[in-house]
Parts: C-alpha cells; sequence; structure tokens
C-alpha cells in the first residue's frame, strides 16, 4: 500500500503505526514470509513528488501501478538511494540533491529490512539540497555511509546489477549491455558468490598467465640474443685473457719482491741487534772503572745545588724587604695627597662663599627695586563689564547673521543637487543623442527598452572586464549580426529573447562570478550561459555541394557574424549549425530529404519555420510543427522611429537648459547675499579682537601690582636664605683647616716606620752578597772537578753515542719491517694459499726475483692491450644469461603454476556456470514458448576468461501491433521483423537490432528466468511493459505472476503506469495504488479504498 500525507512533521513512523495502517492484502503476511534483506517498508517525506509517504510492499509479486506523475518511480530511487547506493545508477539525476522535493531544503528516507535475526534493520537517510549531503542512522544510531554499505552487501543486495534492479530511465541500458558484462552481472544476480568470485579469479589468473607467457617470450629471445653476442667476443676475450694472465703473473712476483725484501730486511734486524748489544754491555765496564771520580764530583755538584736554593731564599727575603719599603713609601704618599686636598677644599668653599655674596647682593638690590615700585607706580581704573557687554553684543549681531549665511548657504547646497541631477540627465542623453547615429547605439536603445536588467548587467561588463580569468561576452544582439539582412527574419526566427539577451562565460569560474555579481550583488534578472565547445568543432550535416545542389541557401550559423564563443553557444543551445535557411521554397522531395537527416530539427524556408520532433521510440516516427515567422526586430538596423526619439530627446535637453539656467540665477542671488553678511561679520570681528585686546592689558598690569607684594616676600626670605648659606660655609672651611692640621701631626710617624723599613732592605742586600761569594767558589770547585773528568766523560759519551745509533738502526730496521710486514700481511690476505708465491722467493734474492720481474713485464709490453669494455661486456654478458636462464625457469614454474591454478578452479567452476546457464536458458525459452516465439541464452566460451559471454538469442515469428498505432509506425515494425526474423532464425539481442517492444519482452523474460536462483532477497523492475501489444503484454503478465509467487521466490517490485483488464492474480501478490496529487483529502487516514471500492461494486450491480 502507498499512501501519501500531507503535514509538516519530519520524523518516520512508528512500526506498530505502519501495522496498523497496512491493508487487508498484507495484513496476512507475517515476518518468516520475507526472505533475510527484503524490503518490509519505506518511508519518504520530502523526497521528489511526495510530501510524505509510506510504502508496505508485500514478500513475493508487488504491482506498483498509478498514472504517470504520480511517483511511482519515486519509489524505485527511494529503494536505491535510501540503501546507500548512488544517484547514477538510477539514470536520471547526477546529484543527490536534486532528489529533494521543490522548494524544500531536505528530504528524508526510511527503509526497513527483514533482518536475519529476531529484529528488522531499519536504515533512514536525510538528504540536503544545499550541500549535497547524507546523514544516515541505522536502528536509530548515527552511523557512517560506509557504515550503510556494509549491512546492505552481507544482506547480498544489488541494487548496482540490472539484473536485479532496473530502473525506467535504464531499461534501454540492459539490451545494450555488453554481452561480456551481461554474463557477469547474471553471475552475480544467479549464482552462489563464490561462483563470481571464482569467475574473477580465474580471469586474474589468466591474465597472470597471459603475462608470464609474454615474459617467457621476451627472455627467450633475450637469451638468444645474449648467446650471439658472446660468440662474437670470444676471440678478443681470449687475448684479453692471456693478457690478464701475465699480468697475475707480475703481481704475484711483485707480491714474492717484497717477500724477498721481508726476508732480507729481517736478516739485517738481527746482525744489527747484535751489535748493539755488544756496545751497551762496553759502555757498562766503562761506567764501572770511572764511579769513584765521578762519586766527588756528584757531590759537589749536589752542595752546588744546595747553595742554588739558599740563594732563592736569600732573594725572597730582600723582595720582601724592598716591598715592605715601597708600601710604607706609598702610605706616606696618600697622607700627603690627603693634606693637599685639605687644601683644595678650603679654596673650593672660598669660592662658594664669595658666589653666594654675590647672589645675596644682586637680591637686596632687586627687593629695593620692588619696594619703590609698589610705592611710586599708581594704575588707572577701566570698566570691564561695559567692554564685556559691547563685546557679547557684537558677538549676539555676528551669530544671527552667520544663521543668515548658513541659510542661504543651505539654500544654495539645496540648488546643487538638482542641478547635478539635471546636468548628469542631460550628458547621458547627449550621450543617447549621439549614439542613435551609429548601429550599436541604437541596438543599446532596443536592448534598455527588451530587457533593461541586461543593459544594466552590460554596463557593468563593460567596466569590470579585467576581473575575469577569459573573456566574457555580453547580449548577442549586441555583438553579433546577419551578414545580410536579407536573412534577419529567417535566423531571428530560429532565436529566443534569451537567446540574444544573454551573457556568454567560457568557463566555469566566470560564470560563477558573474552570476555572484548580477545575481546576488545587483539583482539582475538574466541569462547567464558557459560554452567550451569550439565553432570549428560543429559541422554541419550535409556539404556545402549539397546545400548548392538543394538550392537552400545555407545553415544560419553561416549567415552570422560575431565573436566565436557566442556563435558556438548558439550552436550548442540552438543547433544554428544545423538549422537549414533559405528565402526560397523548396519541393517536397527537396524537403523530405533534408528532414530525413536526423541532425536537422529546424529549417526555415521563405516566411514559414519547420520544427521537427522524432520519436525513437516509435521506430523513428516524426512530427512537423508549422509556424509562420515574424519580422525581424532584433538583427536589424532600426532606422525607422529614430526621428521622434531624437526629438524626444533634443526637446528634454532644452527643458533641461531652461531648468538649470533658473537654478543658477537663484543660486548667484543667495551667493551674493552669503557674501555681504560675511563682510559685514568680518568688521565686528576687527571692532571684537580690539576690545579684547584692551581689556586683556589692563588686567595683565593689575595682575602685575597684585603680584609684587608677594615677589617682595619672596625676595626677603631668598636673602635670609643666602645669608644662612654664608654663615655655614664660613664654618665648613673652619673645620677643613682644623682636619689638616690633625693630618699633618700624623705624618710624623709614617715617615719614622719607612726610615726603619729602608735599614732592613739594606741588611738583606748584604747578606744575598754574602751567600753568592760561597756560590762562586762552589762553582770553581765544580769546575776543577770537572776537568779531571773529562777524559772518562768522552769516553763514556763516545760509547753512549754508540748505543743510541746501534738502537736507532735497530729501530729504523724494526719500523721497516713493521711496513713491509703490513704488506707481507695484506698479501697474504689476498691470496687464499700464500704458500702459492713460495717458489717466486725462496733460496732467491731480491735481485733475482726483480730480474724475474723486469722480463715479465716486457712480455706484457709486447702484446696488444685489449678493449675493457669487451672484457666487462662479455662478463656482463655471462651474468646476463644466468640471470636469464634463472628468470626463464621461474616464469616456467610460474606458468605451470598458473596453469594448474585455472584448470583446478574451472573445472569446478565451469560446471555450474553451465548448469546455471542452461537453467536459465530453458526457463528464457519457456517464456518464449508461451507467446508463440523463440529464445535461448547461449554461454560463449573463450581461452581468455574476460572474453567469455553470454547471448540473449531471439527469434520472433508472430507480431501483434496495436491498431491505434499509426500508419508509418506499422510500416517500420513489419520492415524490422522483414530483415531480422525473415528466415525464423535465432538473432542476438542488442540494443539496435529488435524494436522497443521486443527488447522489453526478451528483457522482462530473462529477468523471469533468473527469478529462481536470484541471490538478490529483492528484485525492482520499473515500467518494463512499455511498447509490448496487449496480447504480449497479458501473456508476459501471466508468466511473471506464475514465477514471482512461487513459494520460495525473492521479493519483486513492478512499476507499470497501465493495466490491462481481467488480469491473473495470485493471493501471493501485492498491488501497491499509488494516491498522490493535489486532490488528495487533508485527512489522508481517513482515506479507504476498500470502501471505495465496495460503493463502486454496488453502485454496478444496480
Amino acid at each position: 500500500m502507498a499512501r501519501e500525507y500531507r503535514g509538516d512533521s519530519s520524523q518516520g513512523i512508528s512500526p506498530s503505526r505502519q501495522r496498523s495502517e497496512a491493508t487487508q492484502s498484507t495484513s496476512s503476511w507475517t515476518r518468516d514470509n520475507y526472505q533475510v534483506g527484503a524490503i518490509m517498508r519505506v518511508f519518504v517525506q520530502d523526497f521528489l513528488t511526495y510530501d510524505k509517504a509510506e510504502f508496505v510492499p508485500g514478500p513475493f509479486l508487488n504491482m506498483v501501478i498509478g498514472p504517470n506523475g504520480t511517483g511511482k518511480s519515486s519509489l524505485v530511487n527511494a529503494i536505491c538511494l535510501g540503501l546507500g547506493f548512488p544517484a547514477k545508477l538510477l539514470g536520471r539525476a547526477t546529484t543527490i540533491g536534486e532528489f529533494v522535493k521543490h522548494n524544500q531544503s531536505s528530504a528524508v528516507i526510511e527503509t526497513e529490512l527483514r533482518g536475519p535475526g529476531p529484529d528488522n534493520i531499519n536504515i533512514r537517510v536525510k538528504i540536503t539540497r544545499e550541500t549535497n549531503q547524507t546523514s544516515w542512522w541505522l536502528d536509530k544510531k548515527s552511523v557512517p555511509h560506509k557504515r550503510i554499505q556494509e549491512v546492505v552487501k552481507s544482506l547480498k543486495i544489488q541494487v548496482d546489477n540490472l539484473c536485479q534492479f532496473l530502473p525506467q530511465d535504464r531499461v534501454v541500458e540492459f539490451a545494450r549491455l555488453n554481452e561480456v558484462d551481461l554474463l557477469t552481472e547474471t553471475l552475480r544476480a544467479a549464482a552462489p558468490e563464490e561462483v563470481s568470485t571464482t569467475h574473477q579469479f580465474l580471469q586474474v589468473q589468466h591474465k597472470a598467465k597471459e603475462d608470464i607467457q609474454k615474459r617467457i617470450e621476451i627472455l627467450q629471445s633475450s637469451l638468444e640474443a645474449s648467446r650471439k653476442r658472446q660468440s662474437g667476443l670470444q676471440a678478443e676475450v681470449d687475448r684479453i685473457t692471456e693478457r690478464e694472465e701475465i699480468r697475475q703473473l707480475i703481481d704475484m712476483l711483485e707480491s714474492a719482491k717484497i717477500f724477498a725484501e721481508y726476508n732480507a730486511l729481517t736478516e739485517s734486524w738481527k746482525r744489527s741487534k747484535r751489535k748493539r748489544k755488544a756496545a751497551h754491555e762496553n759502555l757498562q765496564r766503562l761506567k764501572t772503572q770511572s764511579e769513584p771520580a765521578l762519586e766527588v764530583l756528584k757531590n759537589k755538584e749536589d752542595y752546588l745545588k744546595s747553595l742554588a736554593r739558599a740563594s732563592r731564599e736569600r732573594q725572597e727575603k730582600v723582595q720582601q724587604a724592598e716591598r715592605a719599603v715601597q708600601q710604607a713609601s706609598t702610605k706616606l704618599e696618600e697622607m700627603n695627597d690627603k693634606i693637599n686636598a685639605f687644601g683644595d677644599e678650603i679654596s673650593q668653599a672660598d669660592t662658594e662663599y664669595r658666589i653666594t655674596k654675590s647672589e645675596a647682593k644682586n637680591i637686596s638690590r632687586k627687593l629695593f627695586e620692588l619696594q619703590k615700585s609698589q610705592e611710586n607706580d599708581p594704575i588707572g581704573e577701566l570698566d570691564i563689564e561695559a567692554i564685556n557687554q559691547e563685546i557679547r553684543q557684537n558677538e549676539h549681531l555676528i551669530r544671527d547673521r552667520v544663521s543668515e549665511m548658513q541659510a542661504h548657504k543651505s539654500k544654495i547646497e539645496t540648488l546643487r543637487g538638482p542641478m547635478e541631477s539635471k546636468r548628469t540627465e542631460k550628458a547621458k542623453l547627449e550621450n543617447n543623442l549621439r549614439a542613435l547615429d551609429t548601429q550599436q547605439g541604437q541596438r543599446m536603445n532596443l536592448l534598455r527598452r527588451l530587457s533593461p536588467d541586461a543593459k544594466a548587467g552590460w554596463e557593468w561588463l563593460e567596466s569590470n572586464k579585467d576581473r575575469f580569468k577569459m573573456e566574457v561576452f555580453g547580449p548577442a544582439m549586441l555583438t553579433c549580426s546577419v551578414k545580410n539582412e536579407r536573412y534577419a527574419d529567417q535566423v531571428e526566427a530560429l532565436l529566443a529573447k534569451s537567446d540574444l539577451t544573454c551573457f556568454t562565460a567560457q568557463c566555469r569560474e566566470d560564470h560563477t562570478a558573474l552570476s555572484e555579481q548580477l545575481y546576488k550583488k545587483m539583482g539582475l534578472s538574466v541569462t547567464i550561459r558557459t560554452c567550451t565547445t569550439r565553432l570549428e568543432s560543429m559541422k554541419s550535416p550535409i556539404s556545402q555541394d549539397e546545400v548548392q545542389r538543394l538550392g537552400i541557401d545555407g545553415f544560419a550559423i553561416d549567415l552570422m557574424e560575431g565573436p566565436e564563443p557566442i556563435l558556438a553557444m548558439l550552436c550548442v543551445e540552438k543547433r544554428l549549425h544545423t538549422a537549414v535557411v533559405s528565402l526560397r521554397s523548396i519541393n517536397d522531395a527537396e524537403f523530405s530529404y533534408l528532414e530525413s537527416i536526423p541532425a536537422i530539427s529546424n529549417m526555415v524556408i521563405g516566411n514559414q519555420g519547420y520544427r521537427i520532433a522524432r520519436r525513437r521510440d516509435y521506430g523513428n516516427v516524426s512530427t512537423t510543427n508549422v509556424r509562420q515567422i515574424k519580422q525581424a526586430e532584433l538583427l536589424v538596423n532600426q532606422t525607422g522611429g529614430m526621428a521622434t526619439e531624437k526629438q524626444n530627446i533634443e526637446r528634454r535637453i532644452a527643458e533641461l537648459d531652461d531648468d538649470m539656467a533658473q537654478l543658477r540665477q537663484t543660486a548667484l542671488e543667495h551667493k551674493n547675499s552669503y557674501k555681504e553678511l560675511g563682510r559685514s561679520n568680518d568688521d565686528m570681528d576687527t571692532k571684537i579682537s580690539q576690545l579684547r585686546a584692551k581689556k586683556e592689558d589692563y588686567q595683565r598690569e593689575t595682575s602685575r601690582r597684585e603680584a609684587i607684594p608677594g615677589k617682595i616676600a619672596k625676595a626677603r626670605a631668598d636673602l635670609a636664605r643666602l645669608q644662612k648659606a654664608m654663615r655655614e660655609k664660613r664654618h665648613a672651611v673652619q673645620d677643613i683647616k682644623l682636619q689638616a692640621r690633625l693630618a699633618t701631626i700624623r705624618l710624623g710617624p709614617i715617615a719614622l716606620s719607612m726610615a726603619a723599613k729602608v735599614v732592613e732592605h739594606r741588611e738583606q742586600i748584604k747578606k744575598r752578597a754574602m751567600h753568592n761569594i760561597l756560590v762562586i767558589e762552589a762553582e770553581s770547585d765544580v769546575q776543577f772537578l770537572n776537568a779531571r773528568v773529562d777524559n772518562v766523560k768522552r769516553q763514556l759519551k763516545e760509547e753512549q753515542n754508540k748505543v743510541a745509533e746501534l738502537a736507532k738502526a735497530c729501530d729504523e730496521l724494526r719500523e721497516q719491517g713493521k711496513s713491509l710486514a703490513k704488506l707481507v700481511g695484506a698479501i697474504k690476505e689476498k691470496y687464499e694459499d700464500p704458500d702459492v708465491l713460495r717458489p717466486f722467493y725462496v733460496d732467491k734474492t731480491v735481485d733475482e726475483v726483480t730480474g724475474k720481474l723486469e722480463a715479465e713485464r716486457a712480455k706484457l709490453e709486447l702484446l696488444h692491450v685489449g678493449d675493457p669494455a669487451t672484457m666487462r661486456l662479455y662478463e656482463e654478458l655471462n651474468v646476463a644469461i644466468a640471470d636469464t636462464q634463472r628468470h626463464l625457469e621461474n616464469s616456467h614454474a610460474r606458468l605451470q603454476e598458473y596453469q594448474q591454478n585455472i584448470e583446478e578452479k574451472q573445472s569446478m567452476w565451469e560446471p555450474q556456470v553451465e548448469l546455471l546457464i542452461r537453467k536459465i536458458s530453458d526457463a528464457f525459452a519457456y517464456n518464449f514458448e508461451q507467446i508463440g516465439c523463440a529464445g535461448e541464452v547461449r554461454l560463449h566460451k573463450a581461452e581468455n576468461f574476460d572474453q567469455w559471454a553470454l547471448h540473449i538469442m531471439v527469434c520472433f515469428r508472430c507480431v501483434t501491433i496495436q491498431p491505434n498505432l499509426e500508419l508509418v509506425y506499422l510500416l517500420t515494425i513489419h520492415f524490422i521483423h522483414s530483415i531480422h526474423e525473415g528466415n525464423g532464425q535465432l538473432v542476438q539481442l542488442t540494443g539496435n537490432r529488435q524494436s522497443g517492444g521486443e527488447r522489453s519482452v526478451s528483457t522482462i523474460f530473462f529477468l523471469m528466468a533468473l527469478q529462481s536462483d536470484a541471490q538478490s532477497p529483492f528484485r525492482v523492475v520499473d515500467e518494463i511493459n512499455q511498447g509490448m501489444d496487449p496480447r504480449n503484454e497479458r501473456m508476459v503478465h501471466n508468466r511473471m505472476v506464475q514465477i514471482a509467487c512461487r513459494e520460495h521466490s525473492c521479493q519483486y517490485f513492478l512499476i507499470t503506469p497501465k493495466l490491462l483488464t481481467n488480469l491473473s492474480y495470485d493471493d501471493k501478490m501485492t498491488v501497491l495504488c499509488i494516491a498522490s496529487g493535489p486532490q488528495m483529502p487533508p485527512d489522508v487516514m481517513k482515506l479507504d479504498f476498500a470502501s471505495l471500492i465496495r460503493k463502486q461494486r454496488r453502485l454496478m450491480a444496480a
């Protein structure tokens, strides 16, 4: 049952209320009758045609019937969108916001599905028009869209499969469905999920197998090429190998030479070590013999060292005494400086006393002058109140005149607005008058009368062209014209007012910016279009030779000139490149030929226009609408009526001149009065200034006289302060002189202390001199003893030098040995078996090894130097061949693995697919037999699983045409059948070979054949019976009832706008009648269709 509610509620209906509102036909169904995932209820609000509606379908066949426009397909759209599938599957709108009811901001869809558990699944979505966004709820809990998709997928719902869900606008797509895709969608619809999964697996495996086979071919080719290149390099490589062997021998000889040098160096080191030992023993013997004489010398040297230490102590004491003297001297100087500072302070105090005394004399003189001025300088009286009264009177007069001046100024300002307005209007009229002499001006005048908003938009655009990314064009009537005005009537007849007054942008950004300005900011009612198509891509449907042969003047776009983007826009919008224009009449044969060209839908022949409408669903039947064209107004020069327009403008300009002259005269009178009052005010201002100056002079003198007593008091206070400061200065000088005398007394003891420290310093110097004499004596004894043991020392020194030289030689040999040992170690690491070098150096001298090395080097020089790149290339080819062979072996193994996987999976999958297709084909053939036709579904196999396909084969042996169809349609159908089935053979169903009715019958029979194996819990077919004759439609319906109402059949929705009488009915069917529209009663709950049917039956029985 489907009901439409009119109200403002935005909430869904509770489950209890759903059950109470179900019709009698659905009340007998229980929850167990519905398959898991079947639809139990659909509720919509503000969705497409509905304010509010609820659908309660049955578990088997649901026939949704109602007149066109009542909202049958809206249920299909609600099922698709309400379960989270994209809007593009419906073949209508591309954005989900377009499904919201007109003048509403949002829509709600609530879908209740049979759940796998004890509870049903409730999915609710809210669609917002402005943002094209959706909000989702699952069982009244907010969830993301992805969660809804997961739930729907788990229920095996396949709205995205044309075999399960066929909207009205995609019925034709089914017959045009690619045969490979048809097999894929059929397996999804009728086979278990693992069959489709295995199909995808086989496709992937076969693709991988083909890739491996191609890779094996490439690797084999690469291997052969590498081997050929390697064979060509062999001779050169042999020469390089021989040279390399000699080079390796030289390398071994060089290493053997190092071994020989190391062995020779080791023997030299051992000999040097023995010599050093003998020299060391001789040195020890000489030391023992010279020990007594050296002992005496050592004792005397020790005594000399002790005297040297004592000398340092004596020197320290002398320095201490010297520092004491220095400190005493510093203290004495400081006391003298202090005494001198007291003298400076006394001098400074005397100076300050004299300065203070001078200031006191100046203040005494100033005090005398103030006292004398107070006694001998009287001041006269002045009437301040009278002066103030006179100033106030003059200021009052000035204010009165200022008010009068302001009044005159206001009147002048008041006149300025009308004056400026009339001046602007005059300038605009003069511009219009000049424009009327040009074609552009005449068209602008016509645009102003035709669309003031378009003219305002054009004027704004002319001033703001730099604000756009690309050039934006104004109305075509301003920018385009007819090349020859003889064709103006014909061309203008093909265009509407909006076509000639619209604005044209060349990109979406400019379209958005212009819309923002003209619509939102300026509030203009204009048309804005965007055209990105290039004019040269708009090709006429026939050649120029055919145009000349037919005697027509051409196509409309060829008769116009203007900017290419505007002409391209007119081609896109009005197809001017396909619109035929001819001033002369043409005969019927020429007209029929032009009419038969599908691209031509508009023609203007003479003074008549022809519009051709074609109906593809009725075999390309066409109807032609003929009308009388009018005289052109917008694309011709507006010469008539311009004289009257000019006279009106000139008369208005003269009126404006008179009005402006009168306004100027009135403004001049007010301006003269304003100036006269200003001059009078200036005189009064001067008089007021003089009175104020006189008053200020008197007040200033009075203030000075009143300030004299205060100044006298201040001078007396300053004089007393300075006299006190003079006394304090005298006392300070006396104190400083007393401190100076005391400092002089303290200077005596300091001088006596310094004299004692000087005596101590002299005593320490004397002691140091006596000690230095002892040092000189000890040094003389040491020199004497040294002279006696010089010979012994010389021998010891010679032996010590000899030992050192031998030790140095041993060290040098040891260091050289270490260096050679490192080289020997490196050579041993270089060779896995260093013994291979022994034959080259054992029992051989270094010279012998060197001779052998030089001989081999000479042999190497005699050999030709090969290209190193050749050897590198040879080795690289060796590596490449090995790698290629390895990759080739791996690829063969992988190829065998893929082949084994394919054979294993195919052996299980192919029988399942064949069984399913055979079952579908049997059902499909049986359906066709019921209408006296033949049908078959064939499985096309191929080695590549991507090319496995499904062929729907049909043969319509008898055709029933509705008697009320037009004769052209009857002939077309007959002609098609004579071509397709004249021999009674099965032909493949395509999107073009069969008629619309035949495709509909084939499609519905194929979908019915899938019914018993359908994996989805529900299926939907929208208006599939369009184009069927009544006989076929009745037989199709009967067969559908038989199949869809079986016990274990899935839920089925059949949408149809028409219904034949006395159709077969099954108790498992549910008929949902759409009741929708403005005639619905306000309280829809009181609408009882069962009661209305009973009343109608009683009336018919009576």
